[in-house]
């Protein structure tokens, strides 16, 4: 009798994985100021774990041999790009909006092809799979256009740093001085100020 047991686990990674991307996507937007480096990270996790589930529905032999027919190339190409990422991710987070968008929108196409053919299965609801899919492949795209949308600190040029300008204070007496310093009338070496004509009254 043939276990049912693979299955289960990859439909159930399938829905935990989908609760952890809008999880994340919630989280990015309430929180635009994390850091790349952690996004990049978290994003290499759910890939390989995202990799890994879809490496085991393709060997759980299901009925039709429909749902995760393609699961054995896509499932290896998200394990290596999630690894690479969480190995590297300042390396990766330049092109990681390109990256996603190519996983995204090849993902799609499987299903918009896995949509088609449960038509012919006579499956009542191909239709639900084909417009998920297009929905899917249009973001995907959108993503690859964003091309570079973490890009790493690193990679901006770094800011010229006035060696006075260490503090808020030491900035503020500098800008006094200057200011002080523009008002100041100039006065000449014949002209003497009012402390050396007191100082000469007093000689």
């Amino acid at each position: 009798m043939r276990s049912i047991t693979p299955m289960r686990i990859a439909k159930l990674g399938y829905v935990a994985i989908s609760i952890l991307s809008c999880a994340l996507g919630i989280l990015l937007i309430a929180m635009p100021e994390i850091s790349p480096e952690a996004v990049g990270i978290a994003l290499g996790c759910i890939m390989t774990v995202f990799g890994a589930v879809k490496l085991v529905g393709y060997f759980s032999h299901d009925l039709f041999r429909l749902a995760f027919q393609y699961d054995l190339a896509s499932g290896l190409l998200m394990l290596l790009l999630g690894c690479v990422l969480l190995i590297s991710p300042d390396r990766m987070l330049s092109v990681l909006c390109t990256v996603l968008g190519i996983l995204i929108l090849s993902d799609s196409l499987l299903k918009i092809q896995i949509s088609v053919d449960a038509r012919s299965f006579g499956l009542k609801r191909w239709w639900l799979i084909l417009t998920v899919a297009t929905v899917s492949a249009v973001f995907g795209a959108i993503l690859i256009r964003r091309a570079g949308c973490f890009r790493p600190n690193s990679d901006l040029p770094p800011r010229r740093k006035h060696p006075h300008y260490d503090s808020p204070a030491r900035h503020l007496a500098v800008h006094r001085r200057r200011a002080e310093s523009q008002h100041r009338p100039v006065r000449s070496p014949d002209c003497p100020t009012p402390e050396t004509r007191l100082l000469r009254n007093r000689i």
